[in-house]
């Protein structure tokens, strides 16, 4: 299949997985007074594109062109859980470079994962 068009409920909600887990680990830091470091910064990029890479895995994507509709999917879920939910704890989250780092990492892990993840 060269398209999530059957499995975009399972995308929509992964989307929503990886932004949820995001969330709490960065309220995490938040909470203990890091939430500015670099070394947060860091750690959430990674993550979010070690999510969007696992996800990828459980849903099976098998090539390019999917992995990437899955990745703008999860990405879009998390920009519109951002712009309603975040936005109201901080207004300077979308000046964040981590989190358009985060992005890109969201959408891209899920085509690395079609490129060379276990199939």
């Amino acid at each position: 299949m060269d398209t999530i068009t059957k499995d975009w409920k399972r995308a929509v909600s992964y989307g929503v997985v990886i932004w949820v887990i995001l969330f709490i680990v960065a309220s995490i830091f938040v909470g203990f007074g890091v939430g500015e470091d670099i070394i947060f910064g860091l750690i959430m990029v990674v993550l979010a594109f070690g999510l969007s890479y696992y996800l990828a895995g459980k849903v099976g994507v098998k090539n390019l062109k999917v992995g990437l509709q899955y990745g703008l999917v999860f990405a879009l879920v998390g920009l519109i859980l951002d712009l309603i939910i975040t936005a109201r704890f901080t207004t300077a989250v979308f000046s964040q470079w981590h989190l358009w780092l985060g992005y890109v990492g969201i959408i891209l892990a899920p085509a690395v994962f079609a490129q060379y993840g276990k199939k």
